[in-house]
């Protein structure tokens, strides 16, 4: 086949594609407008982890059938223009951006040239963590653009600072006050930040993944109880573990399921500018000793849970974020999920292979249809994750138009920065807003 008829036939797959999504989006929209309701007051929320999402729902409870509750990726500008009133719920993830689930909104409504809306009352409740400096940087700025449409804000953005848990409790307080003073009604139910369960743990056994390898050594831990007491928790979920002399936790996906008997993490031993080990990862990757005791938090994740058995999956990703992938795979494996696919970057050849005698294993019992592998100190072609991808275009295509996930987990500024530009590219800009509206495009990324 010649490069034009390749060139003609991606065309033609391409094209097909987006018609596809396009449909698909329709109907998901159709189904989204039935199922949120059909109140007068838009309960509107942009989540990543999922705690937006609850105090939504609870803001929504509180109106008492009123309510018309939808991820801020299904409000457009028509719908704006006949609402009379909205409460938006809306956290900030990475450096002041979005969430994925309010991306499209921010560049058809906040970023382009919507009509005026002064007709529209609207309130913000801001969801952040003060320890980043972009501080609730997208709730915030999604209050001013509304400002400037000239809709009518009946109160200053109501920052929730889920670093300090009493006083975001506290302005929580004063949400709930005002849904009474704006509407008259009372809330239902307390509105307060998810709480994650404290859970005792035992490091069994660490493994250093990546010897030789030019870049940070990556480990894998291995925790099993403490307790008898069942802990469980799903896959996507993350651990928060706060370790001595640390005042914030820091995250980690989880990369094993209840079902293996123990809680598996995958990390990457970080350096500061000085040379020194990171306080969290260089204290559980080197100085925690097997045998001692670790607590944690196990937070949900609901955004990142993998989709039915009978729906094919494209896992992307690179470095520790093999454990939150490890984690869907595992997850398929014993539910049945078939049609896996993983893309995944390291850096050297012949270091870099986490987990590859299980990956083999998948491979060849079927439970993986395909491994692509990028690395990016390879001798002999280096190249990212995201240049994979872009080679796989057609059969990306196909994957997608056989109605298809992508879920990504790894590095935020680098590997899905990279591949969220790369599918712009490959797919097209509506196609890909197409997936994140029909939410088959899930990412978790740090």
């Amino acid at each position: 086949m010649s490069e034009l008829e390749r060139g003609l036939l991606a065309g033609l797959v391409g094209g097909l594609y987006l018609l596809f999504c396009l449909w698909c989006h329709y109907r998901h929209r159709r189904a989204t407008a039935r199922a949120s309701g059909d109140g007068d007051i838009l309960v509107a929320y942009a989540s990543q982890t999922g705690n937006a999402i609850k105090l939504a729902q609870q803001s929504a409870r509180a109106l008492n059938g009123r309510a018309r509750l939808m991820p801020l990726n299904q409000v457009d500008s028509r719908l704006l223009s006949q609402m009379r009133q909205a409460l938006f719920v809306a956290s900030t993830c990475g450096d002041g951006d979005a969430p994925d689930n309010a991306a499209v909104f921010t560049r058809r409504v906040l970023d382009g040239k919507a009509a005026k809306l002064p007709h529209l009352r609207f309130a913000v409740l801001a969801l952040g963590d003060s320890q980043y400096p972009d501080f609730c940087a997208f709730g915030q700025r999604l209050h001013t653009q509304l400002a400037a449409l000239d809709a009518q804000a009946l109160a200053g953005p109501l920052l929730v600072d889920s670093a300090r848990p009493a006083a975001a409790n506290q302005a929580l307080a004063g949400w709930r006050e005002q849904l009474q003073q704006w509407w008259g009604q009372a809330p239902v139910e307390a509105s307060e930040l998810p709480e994650a369960s404290t859970s005792h743990w035992v490091l069994q056994a660490r493994s250093h993944l990546n010897p030789g390898s030019p870049g940070e050594p990556l480990f894998y831990l291995r925790l099993s109880a403490a307790t008898p007491q069942a802990c469980s928790w799903q896959p996507g979920d993350i651990a928060e573990v706060t370790p001595p002399g640390c005042d914030i936790a820091r995250h980690y996906s989880i990369a094993s399921l209840p079902e293996d008997g123990s809680l598996d993490l995958v990390i990457r031993r970080q350096r500061d500018a000085a040379g020194r080990p990171g306080l969290a990862s260089g204290w559980l990757t080197r100085e925690l000793a097997c045998g001692a005791g670790i607590t944690l938090r196990i937070s949900d994740n609901p955004l990142f849970r993998p989709p039915a058995t009978d729906i094919p999956l494209i896992l992307i990703g690179n470095g520790s974020g093999i454990a939150g992938l490890r984690a869907q795979l595992r997850w398929r494996e014993l539910h049945g999920g078939g049609r896996n696919w993983l893309l995944f970057g390291e850096r050297d050849p012949a270091s870099d292979h986490p987990f590859a005698g299980e990956l083999d294993h998948w491979l060849e019992s079927g439970h993986l249809d395909r491994i692509d592998l990028a690395f990016s100190r390879c001798p002999e072609r280096a190249c990212y994750v995201q240049d994979i991808l872009r080679e796989r275009s057609t059969a990306l295509a196909a994957w997608l138009a056989d109605g298809a996930v992508i879920m990504v987990c790894g590095s935020r500024q680098g590997m899905a920065r990279g591949v969220h530009d790369t599918l712009v590219d490959v797919l097209g800009r509506p196609a890909l807003e197409a997936l994140i509206q029909q939410d088959r495009y899930r990412r978790d990324v740090y």
